[in-house]
């Protein structure tokens, strides 16, 4: 068994590539879920499931869709965020989000 810390958050056993993981984005969604949940930061692991370890049901995930959108200053299309069943599944959504609504680089300039 071995772990692996992103932004604060332990990982056990972590078999995916952490690539796909904005360390930022991490970072404000667990902190407002622990917020929310009124845990400890440290507390809240990216492989976490959202119902079953948090205790997230689908009236807090409404909740939770309006405030992971504000925290991480991405707006989330659709239904895509009934998709994620764990942490690490919320910030590979919100990356994903943050990246596609993000300008391009030639446009920046």
């Amino acid at each position: 068994m071995w772990a692996s810390p992103v932004c604060g958050v332990t990982l056990v056993n972590q078999t995916e590539d952490l690539s796909d993981y904005d360390a930022a984005i991490a970072e404000k969604v667990v902190a407002a879920l622990a917020g929310k949940l009124g845990k400890s930061p440290q507390s809240i692991r990216l492989d976490d499931d959202l119902l079953r370890d948090l205790g997230i049901d689908s009236m807090s995930m409404a909740e939770m869709t309006v405030l992971v959108e504000q925290v991480a200053g991405v707006r989330i299309p659709g239904n895509e965020l009934l998709d994620a069943q764990t942490v690490g599944d919320l910030v590979r959504l919100l990356t994903r989000c943050s990246h596609r609504s993000a300008p391009p680089e030639s446009a920046a300039r």
